[in-house]
């Protein structure tokens, strides 16, 4: 199994650092980076609208060129409530295939067919507000009270079943999701289902979660 280099993770985190870009790893699943990021594999980060223009220059002095996302307009996918369209980036000057995808707000599909819409206002003020810097792996990411809250909503929204390296993930954090902060930036997404939803996953019944979900009418 081929990885991509850390070198290559390490000198793109520092470029941004540099730069004093506004930008957050939106997640970090098993730990893969910055040492098993399998080779074809992207890193998804947030870039601030104030730090657009400065993350697009940076990009291209990197040798990444912009390219169009997979999952994106002209793959036939459309962006709700003035969601703009990710941008998608590969690496150039390297023989492996080092991609960043780069959303100026935490998003997630839709269950409507090929849609994706921001996360709740309420959710992306709080990322900015308590993103942390990680001394260790010299980056920056989210907090883990919204790290918690999106974890659920990923598996929910964008994979449709709880992977077993997300379930991890979430048990690392459960006692997160007693705490007023997490329920209630699940509520802005889960509405009435959340009590339900946080039964569900303290039982353990990760794997009848999206179909109770889909069935779920007490709203």
């Amino acid at each position: 199994m081929m990885y991509i280099e850390r070198t290559l993770i390490d000198e793109f985190f520092s470029g941004l650092n540099a730069a004093n870009i506004q930008y957050v790893l939106i997640k970090n699943i098993g730990a893969e980076l910055p040492d098993r990021l399998k080779d074809g594999k992207d890193i998804d980060i947030l870039v601030h609208p104030d730090s657009d223009p400065a993350f697009v220059r940076v990009m291209q002095e990197m040798d990444f060129q912009r390219v169009p996302p997979p999952l994106g307009v002209q793959a036939g996918w459309s962006f709700g409530y003035k969601l703009r369209e990710y941008q998608f980036w590969s690496q150039q000057e390297t023989a492996q295939h080092f991609y960043i995808d780069a959303f100026e707000k935490l998003a997630c599909k839709s269950l409507s067919p090929k849609m994706w819409i921001p996360i709740d206002t309420f959710v992306n003020d709080s990322i900015w507000r308590n993103r942390v810097f990680d001394k260790k792996n010299q980056w920056w990411c989210m907090d883990e009270e919204n790290l918690a809250a999106y974890l659920l909503i990923r598996c929910v929204f964008d994979k449709h079943t709880f992977k077993k390296e997300y379930i991890a993930e979430i048990e690392k954090r459960e006692a997160l999701f007693q705490e007023e902060a997490v329920i209630r930036k699940l509520q802005t997404v889960f509405f009435a289902y959340t009590p339900r939803l946080l039964a569900l996953m303290r039982e353990k019944r990760y794997y009848e979660i999206f179909s109770d979900y889909l069935a779920f009418d007490e709203y």
